[in-house]
């Protein structure tokens, strides 16, 4: 009986670490849900949803990376629902010492461009840019598809480019350690 109580916590600790695991690392995320989600509709947050989806579907179905793509899905689901999802923060991608200075200048144009007015007057573009750029840290932290980092990080590029010629910019960027994982409500 004693034996029998023993192996049956065992069994139960393990299970439940089981469970902790893999909530841990995506397997827990409704993919299927976000595979249905329609995010009708011109305005940034819309926009800002079709691109996390088809990003994060990506790093689940071709990449198996269940983490990121939980990640991303969220920010998906978050903005189907008219929520601002903000870019990623520097400070929480683990990135190569060399690439942290041209990422974070890259992420204050970002935001220049966003606070300036992209998302009301260039909603596709800026979804677009804000998709890529966290799509950059993303792959950038893995370091190692050069091509998955070079067509985020071009991508980002030329979408950015665009808003600039636009003339979006705002005149004072915000500094990005202003910004945290936190949201804001759609305007």
């Amino acid at each position: 009986m004693v034996m029998s109580k023993a192996i049956m916590g065992a069994f139960l600790t393990s299970q439940v670490l089981l469970v902790l695991i893999l909530a841990g690392c995506g397997a827990t995320f409704d993919y299927e849900a976000l595979r249905r989600q329609e995010s009708e509709g011109d305005h940034f947050t819309a926009a800002l949803s079709r691109e996390y989806k088809a990003f994060a579907l990506y790093e689940a179905d071709s990449m198996y990376d269940w983490p990121d793509a939980a990640h991303f899905g969220d920010k998906a689901m978050r903005s189907a629902r008219g929520v601002v999802a903000l870019p990623e923060r520097i400070a929480d991608w683990r990135l190569p010492t060399a690439e942290v200075g041209a990422i974070s200048a890259a992420r204050v144009r970002l935001i220049a461009v966003l606070d300036g007015g992209a998302r009301r007057r260039s909603p596709a573009t800026a979804a677009l840019a804000q998709a890529r750029f966290d799509c950059w840290l993303e792959q950038q932290e893995e370091n190692w598809q050069i091509d998955h980092i070079a067509h985020c990080r071009d991508g980002f590029g030329a979408a950015l480019a665009q808003l600039e010629e636009a003339g979006l910019a705002a005149a004072a960027p915000v500094h990005p350690a202003v910004y945290d994982r936190g949201d804001e409500k759609n305007q």
